[in-house]
């Protein structure tokens, strides 16, 4: 079960759309303002089988469901690169929704910036987080995305 569809960290946090919002949230990834396609086969277009489930808060960068993996991982990247090449944060829903539940957990008492600073993360808790992300995931995810989310 998730415990949220947002998690606030800081100035930063991961927002997960509402079922209703998913459609909308493809504008600008897998669909033009006209609602012409955007995606395509081509080598760094956006993949005709990745969907927007959500972004990252302090700079809105998409989070990625990638259905042509039947375990669902999930993906992150940058907007503005000029091409897509989304990483792997997630190795399925499965270990997402985890993975969130463990950001949430670090996340609590922490989740503006006055109390991000009256109660800043330890490396010790950054480095057991990180563990646990890497453990659900199998060890084979961008921890980078995650550490990152602990700097805002």
């Amino acid at each position: 079960m998730l415990a949220a569809d947002e998690v606030n960290f800081g100035v930063g946090g991961l927002l997960l759309f509402k079922l209703d919002e998913i459609e909308n949230g493809q504008m600008g990834y897998s669909v033009a303002r006209d609602g012409s396609a955007l995606s395509s086969a081509r080598n760094g277009a956006w993949n005709p089988n990745w969907i927007v489930i959500g972004h990252d808060t302090a700079c809105g960068d998409p989070l990625i469901l990638d259905t042509s993996d039947p375990a669902l991982p999930i993906l992150h990247d940058f907007n503005g690169q000029g091409r897509w090449n989304p990483r792997r944060v997630s190795l399925s829903i499965e270990s997402f929704v985890a993975s969130l539940n463990e950001f949430a957990r670090l996340a609590t008492g922490r989740s503006t910036p006055v109390e991000q600073e009256a109660n800043p993360v330890t490396e010790a808790e950054r480095e057991k987080f990180l563990a646990r992300i890497s453990e659900l995931n199998g060890g084979h995810v961008d921890l980078d995305f995650w550490g990152a989310l602990l700097e805002c």
